[in-house]
């Protein structure tokens, strides 16, 4: 079963009919990386290796690619977050202004309130 899943795969590959974004992309990398292996192992072997049965890789196929699937997703989030917040620190520099107002303030409230009593200070506030 799982066998006859990965040469339907890898012939859709072989002929060049997986579109950009498919979804199987870096699956092969992140099953390395999960088993902890060096070699050129395919994700098919990887997970033939690890299960008891063909059946039982079949079913172990489709849970692992559902846990590739969701990291992939967040990663691709956290990106695209990481992304609109460098765009954001670069369009709008961080610039407290009330910070400044309020350093400005401590070092001389008789300046900007007409007194050093802080209760004029928390009513402008």
């Amino acid at each position: 079963m799982i066998s006859l899943l990965g040469g339907y795969l890898s012939q859709l590959s072989n002929l060049g009919l997986t579109p950009e974004g498919y979804p199987m992309e870096g699956f092969n990398e992140w099953m390395q990386e999960r088993a902890k292996i060096n070699t050129t192992q395919s994700w098919l072997q990887i997970i033939l290796f690890r299960s008891s049965s063909e059946k039982d890789a079949f079913y172990n196929f489709f849970e692992l690619f559902e846990k590739f699937i969701k990291q992939k997703n967040n990663s691709k989030k956290q990106e695209s977050e990481d992304i609109f917040r460098l765009r954001q620190d670069l369009m709008f520099p961080q610039f407290d202004i009330y910070k400044e107002i309020l350093g400005a303030i401590k070092k001389r409230p008789g300046m900007y309130l007409g007194t050093s009593s802080i209760i004029r200070l928390d009513m402008l506030l």
